[in-house]
């Protein structure tokens, strides 16, 4: 978990959630008390880290996190589409229409799952070609799609949602690469390395009980998971 990759503008929201009462984080955080015990010096280091962001600091935060969010939806999208693909190769009876799944499972995302753990910019250009590939598809195979439905919607409506999500994470990750950087002051760097520090004792703490069978599962949901998310994003995307 790389906790020294993470922006300002992305440790931010972290700590946010682990310091306000009122946030599952932090009620799953207060249960355990080693971890209740650092949170008065995350709290220190969280208003260094709050007070030394400048509008465009802001923005991009904002903007980072309307990216994390979208990529989220993409990810979910990329998964379900792809599970109902592979359910119909397994439950279909008829071959001549299992393989015309397959075609269009092969054709539509031919790294399956996996299209889910690209950077944003290569998910959104597929999200383009997707496009040029929805629009090109003969009437048959757009018919085949518009008439297999899950939860109400046509599979053929989710794929262009996926679509349409792709394009606008890639809109909004060109946003936040053309927004300008601020140097970094010595009071800052400060509070980042100690932001990573007593996150990281957290996280010690966290996976020792996990190997020991005693961390409470709010606290595998609500801290140690997006944490790890959040860390993943940042080599992973």
């Amino acid at each position: 978990m790389h906790l020294s990759r993470l922006t300002t503008a992305e440790m931010i929201p972290l700590s946010r959630a682990y310091l306000d009462p009122a946030d599952p984080a932090h009620q799953a955080i207060a249960s355990v008390p080693e971890l209740a015990n650092l949170l008065p010096r995350l709290g220190e280091a969280h208003e260094i880290l709050l007070a030394s962001q400048s509008q465009d600091e802001l923005h991009a935060g904002s903007v980072q996190s309307e990216v994390v969010a979208l990529d989220a939806k993409h990810d979910d999208l990329v998964h379900g589409i792809d599970a109902v693909f592979r359910s119909l190769a397994l439950l279909l009876e008829d071959d001549e229409e299992r393989s015309h799944w397959a075609r269009l499972h092969e054709l539509l995302m031919p790294g399956g799952g996996k299209q889910a753990e690209l950077s944003y910019q290569i998910e959104a250009l597929n999200a383009t070609l997707l496009r040029h590939i929805l629009n090109g598809m003969p009437e048959g195979d757009r018919a085949r799609l518009s008439t297999h439905s899950v939860g109400g919607r046509s599979l053929l409506a989710i794929i262009e949602q996926w679509i349409a999500v792709g394009e606008e994470l890639g809109q909004k990750e060109q946003e936040t690469q053309a927004l300008p950087t601020t140097p970094v002051d010595a009071a800052l760097q400060s509070a980042q390395h100690q932001w990573v520090r007593i996150v990281g004792a957290m996280v010690s703490m966290m996976q020792m009980a996990s190997l020991l069978g005693e961390l409470p599962d709010d606290v595998k949901q609500h801290v140690l998971g997006p944490l790890h998310a959040a860390t993943e994003r940042g080599t992973s995307k």
